[in-house]
């Protein structure tokens, strides 16, 4: 799927890009209330996202200004490989920022699985509202305004079945610091960060680091606690931002599994019993 927002003319081309309700022509109904892409009112404490910019939207630009049509393709290319022995299963695991899972445990067998809430997208407060949140730490010492205060967000899930970490990816919006995949010990299995232009493209992000471990020298353990954290700066109000980590882990040939570590790193999820 591809979301495409032009900013040519935008009267705020970062606040369009953030998809903030205030820039945005969303459906009215007849009661005057603002419709999201489902034609449900939006509630009056949202203030930007994926619901205020769906399709046949438009963000608010600078009067008179009129921008010729353009036309945007997608092109990619794919490459495989033919099979043979030596190729082993790949799991692809996404991360969700915004998931708040939690642990239940079935009363009838002890089982313990894992229910999964994500958001997809959140807002990040500015630490200059109210003075700093819970979950924003400010560093008074950096010169950078962008740096001076940042928003942490952390989610931690259980990985079903291990192996061998072989590719690491995330989806982060404007504003961005980095994000970080932790193993249950404090380990750090992949961190990425974002890249801003120059130029005309300064302040949006043109490409975002990789992990490429070789094979072997990362991985997880079946059943481990995964820590996933995502930080942004904080020093003004973002909406609509995302904190998605693309995982690729491969089977392990070789039964080398150690059991997985405690660490006061974590604190676990709540327990449901169900």
């Amino acid at each position: 799927m591809v979301h495409a927002i032009d900013t040519r003319g935008a009267v705020d081309r970062f606040g369009c890009t953030e998809c903030r309700r205030d820039l945005y022509n969303v459906s009215v109904d007849g009661l005057g209330r603002e419709l999201d892409q489902f034609g449900e009112p939006l509630p009056d404490d949202y203030y930007g996202g994926l619901s205020c910019c769906y399709a046949h939207t438009r963000c608010k630009v600078k009067e008179g200004f009129h921008a010729p049509s353009r036309m945007i393709r997608l092109r990619y290319s794919m490459t495989w490989t033919e099979w043979e022995p030596s190729i082993v299963p790949i799991r692809v695991y996404i991360f969700d920022i915004t998931d708040e899972m939690k642990l239940k445990v079935s009363r009838d067998t002890g089982a313990v699985t894992a229910e999964h809430d994500c958001g997809l997208e959140y807002m990040v407060e500015s630490c200059h509202v109210n003075g700093p949140k819970n979950n924003i730490i400010a560093a008074a010492e950096d010169d950078d305004d962008d740096k001076r205060c940042a928003d942490f967000q952390k989610t931690i899930v259980p990985m079903p079945n291990g192996g061998d970490v072989i590719f690491g990816l995330t989806h982060l919006h404007g504003g961005a610091i980095n994000s970080t995949i932790y193993g249950q010990d404090g380990r750090v299995l992949c961190k990425t960060e974002p890249i801003y232009g120059e130029g005309e493209e300064e302040g949006y992000i043109v490409g975002i680091s990789t992990c490429q471990p070789d094979p072997g020298s990362v991985w997880i353990n079946d059943g481990e606690m995964i820590v996933h954290e995502t930080v942004y700066t904080a020093a003004r109000r973002r909406t609509g931002v995302m904190g998605l980590f693309y995982l690729l882990v491969a089977d392990r040939r070789e039964d080398t599994r150690t059991p997985p570590a405690t660490n006061s790193f974590l604190r676990l999820p709540s327990l449901v019993r169900t």
